[in-house]
């Protein structure tokens, strides 16, 4: 369908009110916590979101996150305790586990804002060091 710039404000603002229930910012982003959806949230708990709980290891692989450029500096100061465990032998590797999914996450969201960041080499060769670890 062909709309005039008008028609496709008035769309626009039809699905904002239609499919957005509501919008909360986050450090590393925005919840837009969409009705169709919210059971989907990953801080639901029998099918209700639970925004009170909300953290980077929830949000980051969430479908109602949105995160922008100006949340990546954010998500590498919050995942840098992270990093370095994955990089220390003496931490177990149950630790670890929790630990590699979030930098995996955060790296993946960091590449598609800013393929070009100057943290992402750091990041995969500590992926890619814990996942040789892992099969070896």
């Amino acid at each position: 369908t062909v709309m005039t710039p008008e028609e496709q404000i008035q769309l626009a603002d039809h699905l904002a009110t239609v499919e957005i229930e509501d919008i909360k910012a986050n450090a590393w982003g925005y919840c837009l916590l969409k009705r169709r959806t919210r059971h989907k949230a990953r801080c639901a708990e029998m099918g209700e979101p639970m925004r009170h709980n909300a953290s980077p290891d929830l949000c980051l692989g969430c479908p109602h996150n949105l995160m922008q450029t100006e949340n990546v500096d954010w998500i590498l100061l919050h995942i840098y305790t992270h990093v370095e465990a994955l990089k220390n032998p003496v931490v177990p590797d149950i630790f670890k586990v929790s630990s590699y999914e979030l930098v995996k996450n955060s790296t993946q969201h960091v590449r598609t804002l800013n393929p070009k960041h100057e943290a992402l080499p750091e990041l995969q060769e500590v992926l890619d060091t814990y996942k040789a670890t892992r099969a070896a």
